[in-house]
């Protein structure tokens, strides 16, 4: 068989796989009208670098703790609330605060989230201060990185606040350890999300073939191993039984429970150092604070030591300041919607905190202030 003959059944065979292809993709869209894999909220969509918030949405959404619609508007640069005021040279500063859906303020209106309130409280007391939500839900450290590198530059902050949850040193594609074998079928599948939303037959073959490994015993989803502490949540023994704590925290390893320790602190120190080398290239102050899960406010004898403690060694480490709203939390009641997510009454507290931290921090609103850490470091309440 000559080179040419090869390169022609080469031809043939590459052009009937692409006829078949898309007579497959065809047909499975006649019979499934519907996206793939449907966007499980009307605001946000899965891109090739993580969650994002879609530009201009406004929309009432209900979220599933409450059962009530709350307004979810996106501005035009992807982040929940207004647009960001124009800059001038000399004028007051912009925070631009990170995290997930505690920070995005889950089932909250946004004027009621604690960036909201920061934002309208901060400038009762100098006109033009900005607070900007960069929270996404089910966001992690390596999304906010990721997000503060594509806004950063144009949003041209003077202050980042990391808001750092417990399951924040979770990877986009969940933890190795949530699969009985780390199948590269599924992994490429779990990390190409774009391919296999957007084509029916690529959707169709990759739930099939879960199927297949899961009859075997092969594969176990992540979905169910991340949650399998929300029946135990839910009975609340963990309130009083430290033991009950003890087996939830196990549970939630995938979750929540990832911050009393494991591999994951790693992650978060190489995340918050390139976080620290972006700031600094641009003469913007970083700072970090600890948002409690609710086990830790209304548990008993928690664990030790825990997340905040963990992120705090850390960021003493890195020399950066920190804020941790656990003690300003503890016994209080009513600032919880769920395991993680605040309530107005939460939002409040939180404001309050920190409102006088950050305006130390910044020296009163000036922009690009450089943060003196033998002073500030390690600053917490």
């Amino acid at each position: 068989m000559n080179v040419r003959t090869s390169i022609v059944n080469v031809t043939i065979l590459l052009g009937a796989f692409a006829v078949a292809f898309l007579l497959a993709e065809g047909l499975l869209r006649l019979r499934h009208h519907s996206p793939a894999v449907a966007p499980p909220f009307p605001y946000r969509a899965h891109t090739a670098r993580g969650w994002r918030l879609l530009p201009g949405v406004d929309t009432q959404f209900l979220f599933e703790s409450t059962m009530e619609a709350v307004r979810v508007s996106i501005n035009s640069r992807g982040l929940r609330g207004p647009e960001p005021l124009p800059r001038s040279a000399g004028g007051p500063a912009r925070i631009l605060f990170l995290g997930d859906s505690v920070t995005f303020g889950y089932a909250v209106s946004e004027e009621s989230t604690f960036v909201g309130r920061v934002w309208e409280e901060g400038r009762r007391a100098s006109p033009g201060w900005e607070a900007m939500n960069g929270g996404i839900e089910d966001a992690g450290i390596v999304e906010e990185r990721m997000l503060l590198e594509e806004i950063g530059p144009e949003l041209d902050p003077s202050l980042v606040v990391v808001c750092f949850y417990a399951n924040d040193s979770r990877p986009p594609v969940g933890f190795l350890q949530e699969y009985l074998s780390e199948d590269p079928v599924d992994r490429w599948a779990r990390t190409h999300p774009r391919i296999v939303s957007r084509s029916r037959l690529a959707s169709f073959l990759h739930f099939r073939y879960r199927r297949l490994v899961t009859r075997f015993h092969l594969y176990r989803s992540p979905i169910p191993a991340r949650f399998a502490w929300v029946d135990l949540w839910r009975e609340g023994a963990w309130r009083q039984d430290a033991a009950v704590l003890d087996s939830l925290i196990s549970l939630a390893r995938f979750d929540w429970g990832a911050g009393w320790g494991g591999d994951g602190w790693a992650l978060v120190k190489r995340e918050l150092t390139a976080m620290e080398r972006w700031c600094m290239r641009r003469g913007v102050a970083l700072a970090v604070v600890y948002t409690p899960v609710q086990i830790e406010v209304e548990g008993r004898a928690v664990p030790e030591p825990g997340p905040g403690k963990l992120l705090e060694d850390l960021c003493c480490t890195m020399g950066l300041p920190f804020l941790d709203l656990l003690p300003r939390l503890r016994g209080t009641h009513g600032c919880y919607l769920d395991q993680c997510h605040y309530s107005i009454a939460g939002h409040r507290v939180v404001a309050g905190a920190l409102l006088p931290w950050m305006r130390e921090l910044i020296g009163g609103g000036s922009p690009h202030n450089r943060l003196d850490r033998g002073r500030h470091g390690c600053l917490f309440d």
